[in-house]
């Protein structure tokens, strides 16, 4: 503090580290060239590559992968320059503004991301359209492999988010017009605000939660798929993926390796990946009735109008809402079904209410291990001895043919200890939360949890958040914006994550950085009990012999820079460095631990006899003394008053 009691200024500066440089003229040549052939490639073939919420008259939709394989090659060649790269487009596609056929708008489809042909879905889903692309994280742990995204200035326009059009709905990104030659500064702002939302929710992301204070060496998702029939809905439904989901959470897990670092199980390799291990269960609704027990204390229902499409309570959600749904015509066309997921007969629409789910599954936990002979892990933290942690997940496998979703709107819901999720044999498409893309409703199948269960997982385990949201600090909550749920983002209904194991690089780098802030935080916590322990043992402060001593100075300094470092490294998205730093300060606060600890074993109780105080032998005979002159004047008064009462009633008669 000053001299005045104010608080001094920290040495804390905000520098924004950031290059903007010219694309080379083969690379727009390459990207406008790749449009026009894409474009012309649609027109062929008009009815199957049009987008499946897409109107054709409007917008032309184009593979992503046309224009993202010329710029993956790109950032690849100058991935060294810089950690994260951000490409603004502005092609000039001769089609685009073709004189006979005027201009042409068109838009990004990201059919190609699952691994199908454009326009054609194997689950009767598609994602919605766009103008961007968030790169893979494809080389795993690399410093700066994928981690790039890219904005078509010229695509456009698209509209998604929110049919209401309420908070995160995004209903025009920056583009580029003919009156933006003459005012470019008009442009300038609309670029720096994409910009800076890009930076929001790709390069630093808020967290979902916190993640549990530890140093895991191993994670294994148990996946118990509760069914009520033999072999559940398997061969009926869309698999769960159970491969792509584990390669996509080792991607998420894998960690650069640092030239420092030294290893023993990993000499020679690039990365540094802790153990991830995802595996399925089937279990019968016979052999776990607690778990029975759980789904049905967590069934409700919701009673709605007859009228389809209307809404008894005014608002949406779970007050009376119907399912918006597709089907298909006479002639293969769409027809839109706003009464779909209606029991025959009925008013009302069943939905398992994901929170009181997990209060008894996590009561009925240890239980439920016993019953299908499965550890599951610590009930809070999930510990399974030896660093090892479990993080379960009950898939609820229904063979029923109506929609039953988590709080009538998700397919897999995640919470710190668990995730939950339920998959049905309805292969009717809904539309539970009410999503448009292009002005049609954007459509999801209750028999595909591939997606939501991947996004749950990553939620649950390593505290990644939804691609939507972000932090306000003016308002101090989070915000919503959907424009970068579009693409490959584990999270919403309109992405398209595919079964090749890829995630973005933002949810796989907010999963590294969790994990990396857990370290921090185990190192934090354990130095805060060191601290404690000393403050407890002050009068045994010669227990530690000098070298000790020393050392233990040596060790604290050591392992405070290093905990500083490892913060800075982390926010530079260094994760190579910041986990050396992280990892070599936890192995620091190690050995203080075990310095304090043998300090503490050299402690003897003893017991100290002290001389009475000077003086206190004259009170103790005052106090005697006083207490015999009391006694005496007690019994001398009491004679005087007899003989006084006995005199005055003789006087009387």
């Amino acid at each position: 503090d000053d001299d005045d009691g104010r608080i001094s200024p920290g040495p804390i500066t905000t520098r924004f580290r950031f290059h903007v440089t010219r694309a080379s003229r083969q690379l727009c040549a390459k990207i406008a060239a790749a449009i026009d052939d894409a474009i012309e490639r649609a027109d062929a073939t008009r009815g199957a590559l049009a987008s499946a919420t897409v109107e054709s008259s409007a917008v032309t939709a184009i593979p992503h992968d046309v224009v993202d394989a010329l710029i993956a090659g790109d950032h690849a060649s100058a991935a060294a320059s810089a950690s994260h790269v951000l490409y603004v487009l502005n092609p000039a596609p001769k089609a685009y503004a073709s004189p006979t056929r005027g201009a042409r708008a068109y838009a990004y489809a990201y059919d190609s991301a699952v691994g199908r042909p454009q326009g054609q879905s194997s689950t009767g889903a598609s994602g919605c359209v766009g103008q961007l692309w968030t790169g893979d994280d494809a080389a795993g742990g690399s410093s700066s492999g994928g981690r790039y995204a890219w904005f078509d200035l010229t695509a456009g326009p698209v509209s998604y988010g929110p049919s209401d059009g309420g908070e995160g709905a995004v209903h025009a990104l920056p583009r580029v017009h003919a009156a933006h030659a003459r005012r470019p500064d008009q442009l300038a702002v609309a670029i720096a605000g994409l910009l800076r939302r890009a930076s929001n929710h790709l390069l630093a992301p808020p967290a979902a939660r916190a993640v549990a204070p530890r140093v895991w060496r191993e994670t294994t998702v148990k996946i118990v798929r509760v069914t009520d029939l033999p072999r559940g809905n398997e061969r009926r439904v869309p698999p769960l993926g159970i491969g792509e989901i584990e390669s996509a959470l080792r991607k998420a897990a894998a960690m650069p390796r640092f030239s420092g670092d030294v290893g023993e199980d990993d000499v020679g390799t690039t990365t540094t990946t802790p153990a991830v291990h995802v595996t399925e269960t089937e279990v019968g609704v016979g052999s776990c009735s607690l778990c029975v027990a759980a789904m049905h204390r967590a069934l409700k229902a919701t009673a709605r109008s007859s009228d389809p499409g209307s809404s008894p309570g005014g608002g949406g959600g779970d007050g009376g809402a119907t399912y918006a749904g597709a089907e298909e015509g006479e002639n293969g066309e769409r027809v839109l079904n706003l009464d779909v997921g209606r029991p025959a007969g009925g008013t009302h629409r069943e939905f398992l209410d994901s929170a009181e789910l997990r209060y008894w599954l996590r009561a009925f936990r240890a239980r439920i291990a016993d019953e299908i002979e499965m550890d599951l892990g610590d009930a809070r933290t999930g510990d399974d001895g030896d660093g090892v942690r479990v993080i379960p997940v009950f898939l609820f496998d229904l063979a029923r043919a109506e929609a039953l979703l988590l709080d009538g709107r998700d397919s897999a819901v995640a919470f710190s200890d668990m995730a939950v999720a339920v998959r049905t044999r309805s292969l009717t498409r809904i539309s539970p939360n009410g999503f448009q893309c292009q002005n049609l409703p954007v459509l999801i199948e209750p028999a595909d949890v591939h997606r939501a269960l991947l996004g749950a997982v990553l939620t649950a385990g390593w505290g990644v958040a939804p691609a939507h949201l972000t932090w306000s600090e003016s308002r101090g909550a989070a915000a919503r914006d959907h424009a970068f749920d579009v693409g490959n983002s584990p999270f919403g209904e309109l992405s398209l994550v595919g079964r090749k194991g890829q995630i973005s690089f933002a949810a796989s780098d907010a999963a590294k950085r969790h994990a990396i802030l857990a370290i921090v935080a185990e190192t934090r916590h354990r130095a805060s009990r060191v601290l404690a322990a000393l403050a407890r043992s002050r009068d045994g402060q010669g227990a530690m012999t000098p070298a000790a001593g020393l050392e233990f100075d040596g060790r604290w300094a050591s392992m405070w820079r290093k905990h500083e470092r490892a913060l800075a490294a982390e926010a530079m998205h260094d994760y190579a460095r910041a986990r050396h730093f992280a990892m070599s300060a936890n192995v620091d606060m190690e050995a203080l631990t075990k310095l304090v600890l043998d300090a503490a074993g050299r402690l003897e109780a003893r017991l100290e006899c002290f001389e009475e105080a000077k003086g206190s032998e004259g009170l103790v005979w005052r106090v005697l003394s006083a207490f015999a002159v009391f006694v005496a004047a007690y019994f001398k008064g009491k004679d005087a008053f007899g003989r006084w009462w006995n005199v005055k009633v003789a006087k009387q008669f």
